[in-house]
């Protein structure tokens, strides 16, 4: 057991600073949204569970603006489905899923719709 909490360790030491460009792009994206929500009227409570089950990032700022106007749902709908159907024309064809060439597909993926930038 040992072993493994000490391969568990070097893992995360390796892994760690391959992460911070990603979480920086989030970080600046989660304090604009956050500010961009409080500026609109909205409690802390708003941008935290939008966050939490809003997947694509775009749509959470979107969403500020439709809770704002009048609710249309034929137009949420619309809205909500295609900033995340967007990147389905940039998925390979599920014989190229493997390897490096889907991790740089990924990572593409997180600078499109998130604005974060890939080591």
């Amino acid at each position: 057991m040992r072993g493994k909490s000490k391969e568990i360790r070097r893992a995360f030491r390796y892994a760690f600073p391959h992460t911070i460009p990603i979480f920086a792009g989030f970080w600046f994206l989660g304090i604009t949204y956050g500010v961009y929500m409080n500026v609109s009227g909205f409690s802390f409570v708003y941008p935290m569970l939008m966050s939490m089950t809003i997947f694509t990032g775009s749509m959470e700022f979107v969403t500020a603006n439709m809770l704002l106007g009048g609710f249309h749902p034929l137009q949420a709908f619309v809205m909500a489905i295609a900033p995340a159907n967007t990147g389905a024309s940039l998925m390979p064809s599920p014989t190229n899923m493997t390897g490096p060439y889907f991790s740089r597909m990924v990572c593409k993926q997180l600078t499109l719709s998130c604005g974060s930038s890939c080591a």
